[in-house]
């Protein structure tokens, strides 16, 4: 039986320096690479993430993720597992895991449940749906 990887749960470790840490909520402020292809939840995460005071980067695909990390620095991506394109979720969080290694990464799907065998090294699995806490606490606890 394989173990599955639970809410939050990765290989983690506490990746300090990430962010810019905001002085009146102690909450680090990061610049989110949010893929999600449904276009009403990435307007809700996207949205939730704002209001935590986060940078949040938009895309619906993993292709179109991977231009941003070309062009962009960021501290995490948050992505969904199931989307359309060349790759899905965990093809998009092995890619990131190999050529940006400093990246934070949570995988999230309403629909798998990934073995910790499947999640790149230091990677959380988030499972949908979630509430704010939830997301604040995936995002914001390394």
């Amino acid at each position: 039986m394989q173990e599955s990887a639970s809410l939050f749960e990765g290989r983690g470790r506490n990746l300090s320096g990430f962010g810019n840490l905001d002085s009146v909520s102690g909450s680090a402020q990061l610049k989110i690479l949010l893929v999600e292809d449904e276009p009403f939840i990435l307007m809700d995460i996207e949205l939730q993430l704002q209001q935590d005071s986060h940078f949040v980067v938009s895309a619906s695909d993993a292709d179109k993720a991977i231009v941003v990390l070309r062009t962009q620095v960021v501290d995490l991506v948050l992505t969904d597992i199931d989307m359309p394109g060349s790759m899905d979720g965990l093809g998009l969080a092995a890619a990131v895991r190999d050529r940006w290694p400093s990246v934070r990464i949570v995988v999230m799907s309403g629909k798998q449940r990934p073995s910790l065998a499947e999640l790149p090294s230091e990677a959380r699995f988030m499972s949908k749906p979630f509430n704010n806490s939830q997301l604040r606490e995936a995002v914001g606890t390394w």
